[in-house]
């Protein structure tokens, strides 16, 4: 969990052994009425779940791509999503303009989308690579067009000479919106190239983990609160992400609270007070949807932010001494 320099997890090396006691007796015994077939096919399950062997760890070499490779992926996804909260500023202007015929102050480029992340094949690979170097490509010829559409369309609403009922408005609106839509399907692939490289660099650096599955729900729990250093960066966040990146939280959390297995008693007592600190970040980003994101709110969510921290570092803890023991 990139960021917050949580106590390093330690996997478990746990040795589990099965022991099968099959019984015969050569003597007829009397018939008696045995299981029902839901009861043997629950016994079936129990025992094969007890028979997974752990996956072994990572080698040095394998940990080390996974985490460049998860650096990496990190760098794409908080490029893209800054991309994307600013072409949606660009059109939502010109949308706002044309309902409301009021003009809005323009939108200013973030210095962040000059600093596209580098593109490495030793790390991607020769096609994700590639892929990416085109997916990058489409979405900035898109962006960069949309800001001439945009300001083509301030400069019409500025001039009070043309009087034509908005006919050219409505045209360059059309053409900002198509541009929009062939920007956000570039960023939509590149996004689920970044998000399923990185989970498969994530498996790697979880194998073995028996509590891989929530480990991976807490980093990516942290990843969308710090997501919100981009969404809440201007006075007036756009309203639509900001809905998204809630809901998006809120169904994470609700995943999260059903990854329990494998945990001793305290971890998943930690696990849960974990998230109910956790939960109480998106409540604050609701708080904000309806103050506006006041200083107050904003406050709210730094210590939300730094409480959720807390208490995830205390579950580590607790998670690694169980490791320690078993060494």
């Amino acid at each position: 969990m990139r960021g917050f320099a949580p106590v390093r997890l330690t996997a478990l090396v746990c040795a589990a052994a099965l022991i099968l006691v099959l019984c015969a007796c050569r003597e007829e015994a009397p018939r008696t009425a045995g299981p029902d077939t839901a009861t043997i096919a629950g016994a079936v399950q129990r025992a094969a779940a007890r028979l997974r062997v752990p996956e072994p760890p990572a080698s040095a070499g394998e940990a080390e791509a996974a985490t460049r490779l998860l650096d990496a992926g990190n760098a794409f996804w908080r490029w893209a999503d800054v991309a994307g909260i600013y072409a949606g500023h660009l059109l939502h202007q010109a949308e706002d303009y044309m309902r409301t015929w009021l003009l809005g102050k323009a939108p200013q480029r973030p210095a962040e989308l000059g600093e596209r992340p580098a593109v490495v094949a030793a790390v991607w690979g020769e096609g994700d690579a590639a892929r990416l170097r085109d997916l990058a490509a489409d979405m900035r010829r898109a962006l960069t067009d949309m800001e001439k559409l945009n300001a083509a369309l301030r400069k019409y609403a500025l001039d009070e000479e043309i009087v034509d009922d908005g006919a050219q408005g409505k045209k360059l609106l059309r053409r900002l919106q198509a541009r929009h839509t062939e920007f956000a399907r570039a960023r939509d692939a590149l996004l689920v190239l970044v998000r399923d490289r990185s989970r498969q660099a994530e498996d790697v650096l979880l194998r073995g983990d028996p509590l891989k599955d929530a480990i991976s729900s807490a980093r990516f729990l942290f990843s969308r609160f710090l997501l919100g250093s981009v969404l809440l960066r201007d006075a007036n966040p756009d309203a639509l992400a900001v809905e998204a990146w809630r809901k998006e939280m809120e169904e994470a959390l609700a995943t999260a609270r059903s990854r329990t297995q494998a945990m001793t008693e305290e971890e998943k007592r930690l696990w849960l007070a974990f998230l109910d600190k956790a939960d109480l970040f998106p409540r604050a980003v609701a708080q904000g949807q309806e103050d506006h994101f006041s200083h107050t709110t904003r406050r709210q969510l730094n210590i939300a932010l730094q409480d959720c921290q807390q208490a995830y570092n205390a579950f580590v803890e607790a998670y690694n001494r169980r490791g320690a023991a078993q060494k």
